[in-house]
């Protein structure tokens, strides 16, 4: 079994900063509106809750009340592999709807020899949060365009390879 682990949980500094610098200018009225809208359509689920960071109000509402709780729940998890695993140590990860590249983030501090990410998202604004991020912590290394150009190009040319998930 899983022993339990200390659940207290401290944002590094400069992520903490980041969300703060990313926050300035978003009026409360709108960070209040656009994080109301962001919890209802992460409620609603299906297509609405995987798209719902459209607009830099959404991005700022979901970095506000979101990215905390995403760092604390990316950060368990590691934690908890780290436990099972302690020799394992990898050097690069695959973030798929990173968006602001929170988990990564986090992925990074637990295993700090980790020197590139990339990060997959289909929201603009959350690609911007994502590049502003990769502009202050480089090691970090989002390809965002690069490995979604990949994907897409990938897909144009097997499009029957791989299993096809129904929901």
């Amino acid at each position: 079994g899983f022993r339990q682990r200390d659940r207290t949980v401290t944002i590094p500094p400069a992520l903490r900063t980041g969300i703060d610098e990313l926050l300035r200018g978003i009026s409360p009225k709108e960070l209040e509106r656009s994080a109301r809208a962001l919890s209802d359509a992460y409620r609603a689920g299906g297509a609405s809750a995987s798209r719902a960071a459209r607009t830099r109000g959404d991005v700022a509402a979901y970095l506000a009340t979101r990215a905390p709780a995403t760092y604390a729940a990316a950060e368990d998890v590691f934690g908890r592999i780290r436990d099972l695993r302690p020799d394992w140590s990898p050097t690069s990860m695959l973030d798929l709807g990173g968006g602001p590249g929170i988990a990564s983030w986090a992925a990074a501090e637990a295993w700090p020899r980790t020197s590139a990410a990339t990060l997959v998202e289909a929201e603009a604004e959350m690609a911007e949060a994502a590049r502003w991020y990769e502009a202050h912590r480089p090691r970090l290394g989002i390809e965002f365009l690069a490995a979604v150009d990949e994907a897409v190009a990938r897909i144009s040319d097997m499009p029957s390879v791989g299993s096809s998930v129904s929901g």
